[in-house]
């Protein structure tokens, strides 16, 4: 009895000792895996599962120095980028704007005053710019996101900022490994589908558990994930003019929404690295259904062919020159530099004396 005591106590050890080696190298290779290059999204670090939106800011969290030494985030009380939480109603003498728009408008890779929306407000202490930006959202997330928060706040003025992609990333029902929902119009009625939007990492696999923090699980998380990226999301739309007919319904509903606030809507489209291209024929078509539909519609890109000679570049992050803490995100090169807030905020301005013209547009 005693002999097999000791041997099952040996086996145990052995066990333990195996489980210990593993865990070791396990964590050996996530540090040379983060260190080969770009591996994660920010969102990653900021975000958290949200079955009507697929993923949502964590409320109230701030990271010092996410984007490099200075530049930190800031997600208020209510999960907008903000220092400050927001009243229902704007301060008195304030003119209140919204800006809806995904990364580009969030500031993926600046600090919390570099953004244009933040520089919106330093041109101006008579406004006030809610920030609805979220890395990785569709437009039809963008509208789910403004639809929840609608009838919590009101506004002077509302802005729905894209770029491309986010056209491309409604005829998906995936982001990255992150499911989203989707929207398709019937009977003439825009109607979501995938929802509630199912939790990337379910059970096992959840953030929150004890276990989570543990290098083998960490590794075998992260080869899950390679998995679900190879797979290709799903195409929700049979053909273009199926997804055109609903960033159309979207747009209608958006506006009908800030029109009963008594508050005008302005589109725009965000230039990105390739803007210089021509276009696709179906943003071509869009842009024409857009300005025959009679939306305030502002395209940006506009604006950015007609940058002097070597200005364009400057508008983006140099991978070259960056911080080593703004590497380790995906895609960071393509966003906008600070100098590209500051030139995407003035741009703004325009539209903001266009459609609220006021003392709240000029720049002090």
């Amino acid at each position: 009895m005693a002999k097999q005591s000791r041997t099952f106590r040996n086996y145990l050890l052995m066990g333990l000792l195996v489980l210990g080696a593993l865990e070791i190298c396990a964590r050996i290779l996530l540090v040379a895996a983060a260190s080969l290059g770009p591996a994660l999204f920010a969102e990653n670090i900021h975000c958290r599962h949200d079955p009507i939106l697929g993923w949502s800011n964590i409320p109230g969290i701030v990271i010092p120095d996410m984007y490099g030494p200075g530049k930190d985030l800031t997600i208020n009380n209510q999960g907008f980028r903000a220092k400050r939480d927001f009243a229902r109603k704007a301060p008195d003498g304030k003119t209140r704007v919204v800006c809806v728009g995904d990364s580009f408008t969030l500031g993926y890779g600046v600090g919390d005053d570099e953004s244009f929306c933040a520089r919106l407000e330093s041109f101006s202490p008579d406004l006030e710019v809610m920030n609805m930006g979220q890395g990785g959202y569709g437009l039809d997330q963008m509208h789910l996101w403004h639809r929840k928060e609608w009838s919590n706040f009101d506004y002077d003025l509302l802005v729905v900022c894209f770029i491309d992609a986010d056209i491309s990333r409604m005829n998906a029902d995936r982001f990255d490994i992150y499911p989203k929902p989707w929207m398709r119009v019937e009977d003439g009625r825009l109607h979501t589908m995938n929802t509630p939007a199912p939790d990337p990492y379910p059970g096992f696999w959840s953030k929150t558990a004890w276990w989570s923090g543990l290098g083998l699980v960490q590794a075998a998380g992260k080869a899950r994930e390679i998995l679900i990226r190879r797979e290709k999301a799903e195409g929700v739309y049979r053909t273009q003019r199926d997804l055109l007919v609903t960033v159309m319904a979207v747009f209608r509903e958006m506006q009908a929404m800030a029109q009963s606030k008594g508050a005008p809507m302005a589109i725009v489209r965000l230039p990105t690295a390739g803007g210089m291209k021509a276009d696709l024929p179906f943003f071509s078509i869009m842009n024409r259904e857009l300005e025959a539909a009679g939306y305030h519609y502002f395209d940006f890109t506009n604006h950015f062919r007609q940058l002097p000679p070597g200005e364009a570049p400057r508008m983006f992050i140099d991978s070259k020159t960056a911080p080593k803490e703004l590497l380790r995100y995906k895609s960071m090169g393509a966003h906008y530099s600070p100098y590209g807030h500051a030139v995407t905020a003035k741009w703004m301005q325009e539209v903001l004396r266009k459609l609220q013209p006021s003392p709240a547009t000029a720049k002090e």
